[in-house]
Formats: C-alpha cells, sequence, structure tokens
C-alpha cells in the first residue's frame, strides 16, 4: 500500500506512506532507479533534505490507519535526553484516547522511527479529515 498526500493543516508539507513487506524489499527498491528517479521529480519542489522513517513491523501495523479514509500521521520529536522508554507510557495514553474519539478507526498505533532515536511516529484514521 502506497499513498503520498498534502498536509491539509500546512500545505508545503507532504507524506508519503508505504507498507512493504520487509526491510528487505525496502532496502532493494532503494537501490534502483525507480525510487531516485521518483525522488529527483519531487526535488525541485523541496526547501530542504527529505526525510525518512521506518516504523518496525514487527512492533505495530498501521494498515488500518492508513486505510481510513482520512490518516493523520504525527512526526514527534523527543527532546535530547528523553527516551522512548520514559515517554511510552504517555504514547499509550495518547493513543487510548485516540481509539475512543467520535470518528476514529482505532487502533491508533506509534512506534519509535528505526532511522533515528528521536523520533516517534503516530498513525491514526479518522472518517473525515473535518473529524479530527
Amino acid at each position: 500500500m502506497c499513498r503520498t498526500a498534502h498536509s491539509v493543516g500546512c500545505k508545503s508539507t507532504m507524506a508519503r506512506q508505504a507498507v512493504w513487506q520487509s526491510a528487505e524489499d525496502y532496502a532493494s527498491f532503494a537501490q534502483g532507479g525507480a525510487y531516485s528517479d521518483f525522488l529527483e521529480t519531487l526535488r525541485p519542489a523541496a526547501t530542504g533534505e527529505f526525510e525518512v522513517h521506518h516504523v518496525p513491523a514487527d512492533a505495530v501495523n498501521p494498515t488500518t490507519a492508513l486505510s481510513a479514509p482520512a490518516t493523520e500521521l504525527i512526526l514527534f520529536t523527543l527532546k535530547t535526553g528523553v527516551t522512548t522508554a520514559e515517554i511510552s507510557p504517555l504514547f499509550d495514553d495518547l493513543a487510548r484516547g485516540l481509539n475512543a474519539a467520535s470518528g476514529a478507526h482505532p487502533p491508533c498505533v506509534w512506534a519509535p522511527s528505526k532511522v533515528s532515536g528521536n523520533h516517534i511516529l503516530v498513525f491514526v484514521g479518522w472518517d473525515t479529515v473535518e473529524v479530527y
């Protein structure tokens, strides 16, 4: 599954969400010409470098959120010195609250980025963009 979308709140932000069967499948694709060609077509519109984040498929499954009519993707940056273990209870509480929200498509899932030790990604599915 792959989707590319612009942010509703910030028209200068675009996200591309893809679900890969394995890390090896992604690595193979990323080494190929199609991926670099795709990125190069976007470069003239980019203000900076692209950020790529991966979440471990064995820890979370964002398919429900990504399959919802609207998907909210939150990229949270931890302060220096704060660990995922310390912040986990807060993200668990956030997920419980989002799962109970009217218009949500549970489960909301979150996971630390495998690429960056200081980023957490949260995936939330919604009935519509207006609901949240």
